[in-house]
């Protein structure tokens, strides 16, 4: 029994060390709010599944933010514009 568990266990930890799933969205590029909601979506799931350091997910968390103000600012000047 005790075997058993340990090759699970081995096989466990040897599934959380590829690719995080978040790298393919990142890759292909946050251009708009729902590719961030799904980039951050995934970056949940690859720490939630080992894929993915904590660190590594609040330096993606830290950008993110960035990235979303910069699209609050398009949509701030978007409607300035489209007021006058």
């Amino acid at each position: 029994m005790a075997k058993r568990r340990a090759e699970s266990l081995e096989q466990t930890l040897a599934g959380l060390t590829t690719s995080p799933r978040s790298r393919v969205i990142a890759e292909r590029g946050v251009k708009t709010p729902r590719d961030l909601a799904d980039l951050m979506s995934a970056v949940m799931a690859d720490v939630v599944e080992g894929r993915l350091t904590p660190s590594r997910a609040n330096a993606i968390a830290n950008a993110a933010g960035k990235r979303l103000d910069q699209l609050a600012a398009v949509l701030r000047a978007a409607r300035l514009k489209a007021r006058s």
